[in-house]
């Protein structure tokens, strides 16, 4: 079996025909093609590419304007059945790249330039390899410090701005299993720029296989589905539905607590409490405004710039996550 798309190359320059066949080109160049072929056939919209730093930048360059112009043939092409809606999608083609230990936020180099990626994977709370466990993870200080990633430059010009992808847990190095779980849900999903939630970390998965003899499976075992409807992971659940649904959280400028969002995906803006009855929603909305608490579904009226969701105080365990309704 082969991907059929290989067999009649018609979305990069210079390139065309059967690629099963001998070209006398350069392997990378086959692999460029054999990668690409998957976004033609089947409409893929991004690739994690791992161990970035062991292929030169420029190939990576080249794979990702291979996938651009493949994802763009495949959603014209009435002979890809789409039944899911992806076509009506106009997002350019992703890319993310994993070079460890890369703890740069700032989206400069030749990764972001040269290579063209959309964003790098964030060491930042836990980059050490080995088994065990780590509570490293972001607090209110790197809500207001990686607000700027939303202000980087877009090296390639595709309408990405360099973007990182932040997480607190993997298979290489170790889950993030501090005293409270769940306010490590709360702060790692409202941390801007892009995160990846690492699973069973919105479940408390234990670590595994510790008497094998091999410490990286420790991070590798089955995911504890019996904690998967459990309150752990429903606190988790409505953070990332706070996040899902409005864009500021991730993409937005302003301050740790109030966030404004103004782009492709319309206009957002949320303000957020982890310590007080009242959250202060001033310069967002006008006294007499009704927002929306999506941690609690409650709503609100607007007085003298904040609005009041009970007498009970909010924390990092129950946060007031407030927006439009």
């Amino acid at each position: 079996y082969y991907n059929p798309s290989v067999s009649n190359v018609d979305w990069i320059d210079g390139y065309s025909g059967d690629y099963r066949t001998n070209k006398g080109i350069a392997p990378a160049d086959y692999q460029v093609v054999w990668l690409s072929a998957w976004v033609r056939e089947f409409g893929i919209d991004g690739f994690r590419c791992d161990t970035a730093k062991h292929v030169e930048p420029y190939r990576w360059g080249q794979l990702k304007v291979a996938c651009q112009k493949a994802l763009e043939k495949w959603r014209v092409d009435t002979g890809k059945v789409d039944n899911t809606g992806a076509k009506d999608w106009d997002e350019n083609f992703w890319m993310t790249g994993e070079c460890f230990g890369w703890t740069s936020t700032s989206g400069q180099g030749d990764y972001y330039t040269t290579g063209k990626f959309d964003s790098m994977i964030n060491f930042s709370f836990n980059g050490s390899a080995g088994s065990g466990t780590s509570s490293s993870y972001p607090n209110q200080s790197t809500w207001s410090s990686y607000l700027s990633i939303n202000n980087n430059a877009d090296s390639d010009g595709n309408g990405n701005r360099n973007n990182v992808l932040t997480y607190i847990s993997s298979h290489d190095t170790k889950l993030c299993r501090a005293n409270n779980q769940t306010e490590v849900g709360t702060m790692l999903q409202l941390t801007p720029g892009g995160i990846q939630i690492y699973y069973g970390d919105e479940t408390n998965r234990p670590q595994a296989y510790t008497g094998c003899g091999d410490s990286d499976m420790a991070t590798r075992g089955d995911f504890n589905w019996n904690e998967a409807d459990g309150a752990l992971a429903t606190h988790w659940g409505k953070v990332g539905q706070f996040r899902k649904f409005n864009p500021a959280v991730g993409a937005g400028t302003g301050t740790a607590m109030k966030r404004t969002y103004s782009g492709a995906a319309g206009d957002n803006k949320v303000a957020i409490s982890i310590s007080s009855t009242s959250v202060d929603v001033s310069g967002l909305w006008d006294d007499g405004t009704t927002v929306y608490n999506w941690y609690d579904g409650k709503s609100a009226v607007v007085s003298g710039g904040t609005a009041v969701f009970g007498s009970s105080s909010a924390s990092m365990s129950t946060p007031i996550l407030v927006s439009d309704r």
